[in-house]
């Protein structure tokens, strides 16, 4: 026999740590260690039976953490203090007395906690723990009602099932419910509570300029810039084109003006669903080279870059067309001058060494052979570590230390064919990604931001080039060109993560427009040619199964009802007065027969102690009505 009592600490307990769970990492140290110590001697209180904390003083050391919390309170520090309050409330309240009402504050607290969690991050973890509050706490709102009837209550088998197995059905409804209203409710374009907790800034992503030697070394991230579904493909065709640049001012290149228009040939290629991590700019990736963007308001420049109107602060997808190849074109040959700017100050060094790589009638194709064929002499380096700073970046990269990054190598060859007189532009974006073969996508972190060149040829065709794999070490220190697989473990790992960002955090307003689109395309073309017959037996099985569990679920937990009715009926017809109203021992002793006073005997001696009845049981209640009716 277990004590009801029992099991509603323990549950209160284990609520108590599922809504602290998610919250844990972002609470203060003194937080943790209260909550922490509050969760041990609660325990050590509740078993030795002792209450360690007088409501009196409970009350004066929640006024005492609120005043506290309070002071740390501002316009832009909300969320954090108010969310370690809800916590010191609950260790509080796991430290003080544990009657009905205090379980009950215990329940809210926990649910309070797990909400709060949503404004800080909402994880994957997030949604099985929602299920597993849902249910216990709707067990322990039905022990609960018990307790407070018969605090000392004790169930043995049968009681418990009697009592669990409702508890356990009623949540069903409850979670059904919340998925419906998931799918349904409007979206807003924000979010409601934005004002509580504002967005925190995007994190730091691909740059807009390329400004080599303006840092001594380059900071490397693992976060993620994007996942984009797609087939597997080439690795050398994995170029991200997300920006161009087409200035180049004191070292510095820049993206300014109205860039000229490309046109490319094809209107078919790779198609990608790309989805997009929060970013500082309004810049969208795509692979190179992308013909359209579809699935967002975007708008697209002359150069096949794409921007949204706003900062990307939120996880968005799209789609891409692609060709992974070289297909743009200038369309127009007259804006060739657009792309031969060049800084007001130069390196003498830079200009002799473009003099040398242009020679005399050099086709444009020759120049980049030339200039190829020059860097790779150099015996350059890939690094992004302790590089020099200096005024002149590029021609102490060439001609002193010979050690850069990406910006270093595409800055100086861009310039230099400038210099030589073939139009050339910077495109910065990303380089490679690891595959997940689990979920079909690849994943791009930020680390892979990459800068390469275009060359205009003679025929208005733009030709890539990534002066990076001109270094000597190209192969193990160029980020992107390293090949380094998901492990198993990795790919499930993200794969869950993908679904949940997919199916749930990504789930707007538009996605709802879209299902809305999608059920009247399906409406209108609809017909019973087209219904697939699999599917129609598949749904009768279904419910013929459903309608088999409720049958056999109302013919045995109905039984007891069932012949309890029968025998008041069989009562009126065979004594002439009406039993509703009256208990089975008043039955029996009105009527004065055996036949009565048995039945009261073996239904209510069961039912009264918490008890189900047997097949036995039943059979001699269901022989004493037989008797009743034919005598």
């Amino acid at each position: 026999m277990l004590r009801i009592r029992s099991l509603l600490l323990a549950i209160a307990y284990v609520l108590a740590l599922l809504g602290v769970t998610p919250l844990f990492v972002f609470l203060e140290w003194w937080t943790q260690l209260s909550f922490g110590v509050a969760v041990l001697l609660g325990l050590l209180g509740d078993r030795r039976n002792r209450q360690l904390l007088e409501d009196r003083w409970a009350t004066i050391v929640s006024i005492v953490v609120t005043l506290f919390c309070a002071s740390q309170l501002s316009v832009n520090y909300f969320v954090e203090p108010v969310v370690n309050l809800l916590v010191l409330f609950q260790a509080v309240r796991l430290l003080g007395r544990k009657t009905g009402r205090h379980l009950l504050q215990i329940f809210l607290l926990s649910m309070f906690c797990l909400a709060s969690s949503s404004l800080l991050s909402l994880s994957l973890a997030f949604f099985p723990l929602l299920i597993v509050m849902v249910f216990l706490v709707t067990i322990g709102l039905m022990l609960l009602t018990f307790h407070t009837c018969v605090p000392n209550l004790q169930l043995d088998r049968n009681g418990w099932r009697m009592v669990l197995w409702p508890a356990c059905i009623l949540p069903i409804g409850s979670l059904l419910l919340m998925l419906f209203f998931f799918v349904v409710l409007p979206r807003t374009q924000r979010p409601i509570w934005n004002f509580l907790n504002p967005s925190a800034p995007a994190k730091v992503s691909l740059s807009e300029e390329v400004r080599p030697g303006h840092v001594s070394s380059l900071a490397k991230t693992s976060e993620l810039a994007f996942r984009v579904e797609m087939t597997e493909q080439d690795p050398l065709d994995l170029y991200w084109r997300t920006i161009v640049l087409n200035r180049v001012e004191n070292g510095v290149w820049s993206r300014q003006g109205q860039a000229p228009s490309d046109w490319g040939a094809g209107r078919s290629g790779i198609e990608q669903t790309i989805f997009l991590e929060p970013k500082a700019d309004q810049f969208l990736p795509a692979m190179d080279v992308p013909l359209d963007l579809f699935g967002y308001r975007i708008r697209s420049s002359g150069d096949r870059i794409f921007r949204v109107r706003y900062r990307i602060n939120k996880r968005i997808s799209y789609r891409a067309n692609s060709l992974p190849q070289d297909i743009l074109s200038l369309a127009e040959p007259s804006n060739e001058s657009f792309y031969l700017q060049l800084p007001t100050v130069i390196d003498q060094r830079l200009l002799a060494l473009a003099q040398e790589v242009r020679g005399e009638e050099a086709s444009r194709h020759e120049i980049i052979t030339r200039l190829k064929d020059y860097f790779r002499g150099q015996n350059l380096s890939y690094s992004s570590t302790n590089l020099p700073q200096t005024d002149t970046p590029v021609a102490t990269f060439l001609f002193e230390s010979r050690r850069g990054y990406c910006e270093y190598f595409a800055s100086s060859f861009g310039l230099l064919l400038r210099l030589a007189g073939v139009p050339t532009r910077l495109v910065g974006g990303y380089l490679g990604g690891r595959y997940n073969s689990w979920g079909g996508y690849y994943l791009v972190p930020e680390s892979a931001a990459h800068v390469w060149v275009e060359a205009l040829l003679e025929d208005g065709r733009w030709q890539r080039i990534d002066p990076s794999r001109l270094a000597q070490n190209s192969a193990s220190a160029v980020q992107g060109i390293q090949r380094q697989p998901l492990s198993w473990f990795d790919m499930l790992n993200d794969s869950v993560s993908h679904l949940w960002n997919r199916a749930v955090l990504n789930y707007d307003l538009q996605s709802q427009f879209e299902i809305l689109r999608q059920t009247n395309r399906t409406l209108h073309r609809w017909s019973w040619r087209n219904l697939p017959w699999s599917l129609v037996g598949w749904v009768a099985l279904v419910a013929g199964g459903c309608f088999g569990l409720a049958w056999w679920f109302r013919r045995h937990s109905g039984r007891e009802r069932r012949i309890l009715e029968q025998y008041l009926r069989v009562v009126e017809r065979r004594f002439g007065f009406n039993p509703e109203g009256m208990g089975l021992f008043d039955i029996a002793e009105r009527t004065g027969h055996p036949s009565c006073r048995r039945f009261a005997e073996l239904y209510g001696g069961t039912l009264y102690r918490d008890r189900t009845l047997d097949g036995e049981t039943i059979r001699t209640l269901t022989i004493l009505v037989e008797e009743l009716a034919r005598n």
